[in-house]
């Protein structure tokens, strides 16, 4: 037997053993850069979810959205006044479980009326200016509402 063949034929399964261990590293770091970008291109800015949980108080009926008592129809941008307060608030519509959640602070301009959420306190990352309609009984009336979102204590 020639001594060329059997170096030859000794090398190849060292050859194929190296190819399979880059290959390997070469498929690891590709996954690892898939995953990074999807999860930086599926990444939610805390403005945007932050201005998304704050429509929930002139939407839900459960927050502070008027109901109409005949038909059970909620008016979205029009605010029941006899549920705007922290009671209401801090129960039904947005209790916050601690202090890492986001947590509001609720102003009605013309009328001078404020709530906050339980663990809210006097910072205020982002503000939000909402025209609204306040139905006071059978009466309605314009106002503004400021939400003011804290994002983390």
């Amino acid at each position: 037997m020639n001594s060329r063949a059997q170096i030859s034929l000794g090398n190849k399964p060292l050859y194929w053993g190296l190819m399979l261990i880059i290959f390997t590293v070469i498929l690891l770091v590709f996954t690892f850069v898939v995953v990074h970008y999807t999860a930086k291109i599926n990444q939610v800015s805390p403005y945007l979810k932050a201005h998304t949980l704050s429509l929930r108080f002139t939407t839900l009926p459960e927050c502070l959205a008027a109901v109409d008592s005949l038909t059970g129809a909620v008016s979205s941008g029009v605010l029941d006044l006899s549920k705007f307060n922290e009671n209401h608030l801090r129960g039904n519509c947005f209790p916050t479980i601690s202090t890492q959640d986001y947590n509001f602070i609720l102003k009605l301009k013309r009328k001078d009326i404020s709530i906050s959420t339980l663990h809210y306190r006097d910072t205020i990352d982002y503000t939000f200016l909402l025209p609204v309609l306040v139905q006071e009984g059978a009466d309605l009336s314009a106002d503004n509402l400021e939400i003011g979102v804290q994002v983390k204590i």
